[in-house]
C-alpha cells in the first residue's frame, strides 16, 4: 500500500516598554503673568558635549523578523513557520487526512490528522513526527533540498471511532490503545504494520509556488529513498499567520 506522505517549522517576540512620568509642581511665569515656554530639549545640555557640540545620534538597530514573518518567495523558499496543508483522501484507515508542520528553522514536528470522513471533520487519529530539518543553501529552478532527521513518532487515538480503529488493525503491534492517550511508538518502528525504522533521514525537495508550500512526492510514511525529483501537485501548503 503505498501513502503520499509529507515530512517537513516558533515564535521570539521581544517588547522593550519604558515609561517616564514627570511631574511639576506649577508653571514658572515671566513678568508679563504668562506661562514661560517651554525650554527646547535639542538645545538642553544634555544634548550637547563637553565642547558644546550636538551629541550624535545613536544608530537605529533593525533585528530580523521571527521565524513566522519570514516573507513566502518562490526565490528562497524555507519552510520555518507553520503551515498547514489541503485536505486530502489518505489510504491509511480510509481517512481524510490533514498535515501541519511547525518548524523553528532547525527542529520542527509534523502533525498529520486523520478523519472520520473525506471533507476532514471528525477528528479519529493524531500521529506527531518530531525532527530536525536542514534547508540547503543552493536554490535551483526554485527547488531547494531539505532533509528531515525524524527521531520520535507518537499515535494518539482521538475519538471511539479513531480507537476501534487503531485496535483493530494492531497498528505498530499494539493492543492496548486507550482514547486521547499519546502513545510513543517510536520503538515499535521497523515491525510490521507501523512507520519505517525510525530514527530516519528523510530526504526531500522543496518549492514555492503562489504563495504556497509544495514538497516532493515520496511512498510510504516514513521512507529512506533517494530525494525525490518530482513534486507532489495534490499536496499543499498555505502559511500560517
Amino acid at each position: 500500500m503505498k501513502v503520499k506522505a509529507k515530512v517537513e517549522m516558533g515564535m521570539i517576540i521581544a517588547i522593550g516598554l519604558f515609561v517616564g512620568v514627570l511631574s511639576s509642581c506649577g508653571e514658572k511665569r515671566n513678568d508679563m503673568g504668562s506661562p514661560e515656554p517651554p525650554i527646547n530639549s535639542s538645545n538642553s545640555a544634555s544634548d550637547h558635549n563637553q565642547d558644546g557640540q550636538p551629541r550624535p545620534t545613536p544608530p537605529i538597530i533593525v533585528q530580523p523578523p521571527p521565524a513566522e514573518n519570514v516573507p513566502v518567495s518562490p526565490l528562497n523558499p524555507s519552510m520555518r513557520g507553520q503551515w498547514v496543508s489541503n485536505c486530502r483522501d489518505s489510504i491509511l484507515f480510509g481517512l481524510g487526512q490533514r498535515d501541519h508542520y511547525q518548524n523553528d528553522g532547525q527542529t520542527g514536528t509534523k502533525i498529520s490528522d486523520f478523519y472520520t470522513t473525506g471533507d476532514c471533520q471528525n477528528l479519529a487519529v493524531e500521529v506527531k513526527q518530531f525532527y530536525s530539518l536542514e534547508e540547503k543553501s543552493e536554490v535551483h529552478q526554485g527547488l531547494r533540498d531539505v532533509d528531515f532527521l525524524v527521531s520520535k513518532v507518537s499515535v494518539t487515538p482521538k475519538s471511539a471511532l479513531g480507537l476501534e480503529l487503531l485496535k483493530a488493525s494492531k497498528f505498530c503491534g499494539r493492543e492496548n490503545w486507550k482514547e486521547n492517550e499519546v502513545v510513543d511508538v517510536t520503538g515499535s518502528t521497523g515491525g510490521s504494520g507501523c512507520f519505517t525504522q525510525t530514527p530516519i533521514k528523510v530526504p526531500q525537495i522543496m518549492t514555492i509556488k503562489d504563495q504556497r508550500l509544495y514538497l516532493g512526492l515520496r511512498e510510504g510514511l516514513l521512507t529512506s529513498e533517494n530525494r525525490p525529483n518530482v513534486i507532489d501537485e495534490d499536496a499543499f501548503y498555505v502559511k500560517e499567520p
